[in-house]
């Protein structure tokens, strides 16, 4: 072969290279453009990919579910103390441990006295809705409760908020589906589904985040303006209904969840309506106001805020019922774990830690020991113990402003650790050859990543600053309309529930953190594709429109000059 043969090879075979790596980047510049957020899309084929989109992510979660074998999370004693208030018992062999595999049936049962521990919810949780319905269809498989029904319910409820979550979404259909698609993926993970088959509340708690995120995501998308047009059929009316019923079942849940997500519910319902009528008023023509004039428009804005006012009422209602609730509940066995199983073993000092509490220092033998042991009651015994509550726990930490850098590692490290090692996941008890638990561990994306995640130093307290940072960006940007900028809005207000939840866990009396953080763990996980959509819709944002709070006027012509009709006349 010559030189000028090998010359022109060469310069072939550098040419076909550059022809592969061109085409490889053009394709990837179309898939690219296809999942770009694009323009909003308010088109039947919208609600088409909503419900195909839901109808697949059911799919996955029940085979993820049920296939091969059907996976969930064993007792620890949370699940009993809920479910026999209810007058049911676990169907389990006498002398089967119910933490090291999952025992799904549960049968009429009668209670006395203290056979049955007080529930550690109240009585209208959103837990005994779901529960109640697979009440209503467990018969039909030979139980009073199969809590595999339970997982089912948990199930389609994830597929109903996906199907919201795709319609009320900013952007173009393939941006949506992508952020949905993440959405399901991540609660695949074997950390949060495996709470679908369980009598704990952490699975509702769990649906309940994805829920407020959907909730979020009406309220601050500019549906409240749409009841006071002529839309065929009333859309925002439907929505806010929406809306504001999801808000309800958040609230709900738990306290918790209740008092995280309340103030992003209630600056929704009337903060957003009042900078829309600010607009309204700043884009009249001046002009003398006649007699009255004024009393009418404070009357119509009090009749379009009624309904608002309500919805906010019973947020904020139900907030107070189970702050009450809690506060009548026997809360010793918790203040003992605060004191003798948090901060006892951690202190350099316990002595003077228990004299801060009122207690004998020769109590702190008892540091570290479980709530059911001899030490333990001779605690129970004390009369000065008697008198601490779970705010004195509280105002112990922060006082000592030394332990919260500890205490909030050991959060981090719960967030980083989701998996509940002491408890099975199947519905017999699977070891391995030295003696352990076996764990679900068929899509653990979630686990491998918190693990990576707390092994690099604030990234996990980075990446929640940096969510917050990028989604108020998009929410205060003054390009896109407002459906676009919801999206930040509702990112925010997560990201600060999320928080809220974080350090009142944390402040709280606590034993088992990595089951009580699972909310704050699949925020923190959640907080990866809002942050990539927040990002990318706020870069998609072209001009600014002529008023930042009003969406652009309808391009049909009929609906446009109705709503031109239907505005109150200017002054």
């Amino acid at each position: 072969m010559s030189t000028a043969d090998g010359r022109r090879r060469a310069r072939h075979s550098g040419r076909q290279s550059t022809r592969r790596r061109v085409t490889l980047i053009d394709g990837v510049s179309a898939v690219l453009s296809r999942i770009a957020p694009g323009e909003l899309e308010n088109r039947p084929r919208v609600w088409l990919a909503a419900v195909i989109a839901g109808a697949v992510a059911l799919t996955a979660l029940l085979v993820r579910i049920f296939v091969p074998s059907v996976v969930g999370m064993a007792d620890d004693g949370d699940g009993f103390r809920m479910l026999c208030a209810l007058g049911l018992a676990g169907d389990r062999p006498f002398t089967a441990d119910p933490s090291r595999a999952v025992y799904p049936l549960w049968n009429s049962a009668e209670w006395f006295g203290r056979a049955c521990p007080p529930s550690p919810a109240a009585p209208f949780a959103t837990q005994y809705l779901f529960v109640a319905l697979a009440q209503a269809i467990s018969p039909l498989f030979g139980a009073a409760l199969d809590l595999r029904v339970l997982g089912g319910l948990l199930a389609l409820a994830v597929a109903l908020l996906v199907v919201a979550l795709v319609r009320y979404l900013p952007g173009s259909t393939p941006f949506r589906l992508v952020i949905a698609a993440a959405v399901v993926v991540i609660l695949l993970d074997s950390s949060f589904i495996d709470f679908f088959v369980s009598a704990d509340r952490e699975g509702v708690e769990l649906v309940a985040v994805l829920a407020a995120f959907v909730a979020l995501l009406i309220l601050w998308g500019g549906y409240a303006d749409r009841v006071t047009t002529l839309d065929i059929p009333p859309r925002g009316v439907a929505a806010n209904l929406l809306a504001v019923g999801l808000a309800v079942l958040v609230t709900l849940t738990s306290p918790l969840l209740a008092g995280a997500f309340l103030p992003g519910f209630v600056i929704g319902l009337l903060w957003v309506p009042r900078l829309r009528d600010l607009e309204r008023v700043r884009s009249r023509p001046v002009g003398r106001a006649l007699p009255g004039d004024r009393r009418r428009e404070f009357a119509r804005k009090v009749a379009r805020r009624a309904p608002a006012l309500v919805a906010c009422a019973v947020l904020v209602g139900l907030t107070g019922a189970h702050v009450a609730v809690d506060a009548t509940r026997d809360q010793r066995a918790e203040v003992y774990d605060g004191i003798f199983l948090t901060i006892l073993p951690s202190s350099s000092t316990p002595e003077s830690d228990l004299e801060w509490f009122g207690l004998d220092a020769r109590l702190a033998g008892a540091s570290g020991a479980a709530s059911t042991t001899t030490a333990a009651a001779e605690v129970f015994a004390d009369a000065a113990f008697s008198e601490i509550a779970a705010s004195d726990v509280i105002l112990f930490t922060v006082t000592h402003p030394e332990r919260i850098v500890a205490l909030a590692d050991r959060g981090m490290a719960a967030i980083a650790s989701p998996q509940q090692a002491g408890r099975g996941n199947f519905l017999d008890v699977r070891l391995d050859d030295d003696g352990e638990l076996l764990h679900d561990t068929r899509w653990v994306p979630v686990q491998w990543g918190s693990r990576l995640l707390y092994s690099v130093p604030l990234l996990i307290p980075a990446g929640q600053i940096a969510g917050i940072l990028m989604s108020l960006a998009l929410a205060f940007s003054g390009a896109g309309s407002v459906r676009s900028r919801s999206l930040g809005w509702a990112t925010f207000f997560l990201l600060l529930g999320s928080a809220i939840i974080f350090w009142s866990t944390l402040l709280a009396p606590h034993t088992r953190l990595s089951e009580a953080l699972l909310p704050v763990t699949l925020v923190v996980w959640l907080t990866v594709p809002l942050l990539l959509a927040c990002a990318a819709l706020r870069l998609a944002s072209g001009a600014p429109p002529k008023s930042a709070i009003l969406e652009p006027e309808p391009k049909n012509s009929w609906i446009a000059a109705a709503t031109r009709i239907a505005a109150p006349p200017s002054p």
